[in-house]
């Protein structure tokens, strides 16, 4: 059940932010925002609600290398940016 709250909340969140293109409308942000109250309302835990978006935690991980490595290759071009 929480996978999928979770992948509908976020996909909802992210159309919002895509219409409304402002810094405060992250998706990640409004996702947090509505799943945290409403994890708390329905009285489950946060390891029942982390053990069924296990999935979505072992993705992220190859996701976040794979996003890693580019830019530092680029760090030179990043550095000299700012000046």
């Amino acid at each position: 059940m929480w996978l999928i709250a979770t992948l509908v909340v976020y996909f909802i969140a992210r159309h919002i932010a895509i219409k409304l293109r402002h810094p405060i409308f992250n998706p990640l942000l409004i996702s947090l925002i509505v799943l945290m109250p409403l994890v708390i309302y329905t009285g489950d835990t946060y390891k029942h609600y982390f053990d069924q978006n296990k999935i979505i935690n072992f993705m992220l991980g190859p996701a976040v290398i794979a996003l890693a490595y580019p830019l530092y290759e680029q760090m030179h071009v990043i550095k000299n940016t700012g000046k």
